[in-house]
């Protein structure tokens, strides 16, 4: 479905280059007719590349380098390993496209282990499987995977000298930019003591959350509550241009999976009309309250995930039974395994500036 274009929407002239401001929104409230200026941004996926999962056992790095079972899954040029089949989050990922490796499989002929080295990195991965058949359909999947990636046309090593770089699945910020879709989400995880103490309150790993709207004329807003501003909306650009990426020790992307259409797109207006301008506020007596009738997007003031919260109530995607101010941060990251109604949210990806 065609989305019309409407007027772009004018920066405050708040800023002083010279001083960057601290966190604040990038301009004013969209106009009451310029809700066809959101757009769905959606975008062609790449070709898929054959999925291979199962069950191998990893060399250990400790002191007697025992042998552990660990669940691989290579997919999209990327080979992760997670402790349990059935958590959400993986313990390792390495992305081919992001960095170079070299593979080794120990006697070729009947295989009994493979190597992955990446470059310019003391960290190997040594694999076994049950059988020597196995092994090697592994080695083949391997080399389909790799000979198809960037890190096989050119040498790229500046990832690997990064401490622990195979915690997080990763994505540059054109990556960023070409998924973005308006419903996806931003998980902050801050660097200032308060929040520190927030992540420990709350159990999570992050203490910010913000939903993005793409538009028509390619930029893309957070829209967020912040306790200097309320709810409002910053530009992605100006996120980066006054270096407010520097206050988080990481920002991680979530995409929305949804058929998203133009009744999705008005919803959505209508819910950015309701809050914007509305204060910030969180109490123990808000938060703690049992029972919130509210429809989205009538509540007085917000903190950053109820806004959230009540944004994803407003397209039906969490119950109505439980209030926006009961949602943390930390219940739209993957280790909550929060239930959206009818949609998913899709991995965690790290937004890497230097890639």
């Amino acid at each position: 479905m065609a989305i019309k274009t409407g007027s772009e929407f004018q920066p405050f002239p708040l800023f002083d280059t010279e001083n960057p401001p601290k966190r604040r929104f990038s301009y004013t409230s969209p106009p009451k007719n310029n809700k066809a200026n959101i757009s769905f941004n959606t975008f062609a996926a790449s070709a898929d590349l054959s999925r291979k999962d199962g069950w191998l056992k990893k060399r250990s790095k400790n002191l007697f380098h025992h042998w552990q079972w660990r669940y691989f899954v290579l997919q999209d040029k990327k080979l992760y390993y997670y402790r349990k089949s059935t958590d959400n989050q993986p313990a390792f990922v390495i992305n081919f496209d992001l960095v170079t490796v070299d593979v080794q499989v120990i006697n070729p002929t009947s295989p009994s282990s493979i190597i992955i080295l990446p470059l310019g990195s003391k960290r190997i991965l040594e694999l076994k499987a049950k059988s020597s058949q196995e092994l090697a359909d592994w080695a083949f999947a391997l080399h389909f995977h790799i000979n198809s990636s960037e890190g096989k046309k050119k040498d790229l090593a500046t990832l690997n000298q990064k401490k622990e770089f195979w915690k997080f699945d990763r994505i540059s910020d054109a990556q960023f930019r070409q998924s973005a879709s308006t419903g996806d989400i931003l998980l902050f995880r801050s660097k200032n003591i308060a929040a520190k103490v927030q992540r420990v309150l709350t159990r999570s790993k992050f203490d910010h959350v913000a939903m993005l709207l793409c538009y028509s004329s390619g930029k893309i807003g957070l829209l967020e509550a912040t306790g200097l501003d309320g709810v409002g909306i910053v530009f992605w650009d100006d996120f980066l241009m006054y270096n407010w990426h520097l206050l988080y020790s990481r920002i991680v992307y979530r995409k929305l999976n949804i058929e998203r259409d133009q009744k999705m797109l008005d919803i959505l207006s209508d819910f950015v009309d309701k809050v914007k301008g509305k204060g910030y506020k969180i109490t123990p007596q808000k938060i703690f309250k049992k029972r919130e009738n509210l429809k989205p997007g009538h509540e007085k003031n917000f903190f950053c995930s109820e806004l959230i919260a009540s944004a994803y109530k407003s397209l039906g995607l969490l119950p109505d039974e439980v209030p926006s101010c009961h949602y943390w941060p930390g219940h739209f990251a993957n280790e909550k395994n929060i239930e959206i109604i009818g949609a998913s949210l899709g991995p965690q990806l790290v937004v890497d500036m230097n890639l």
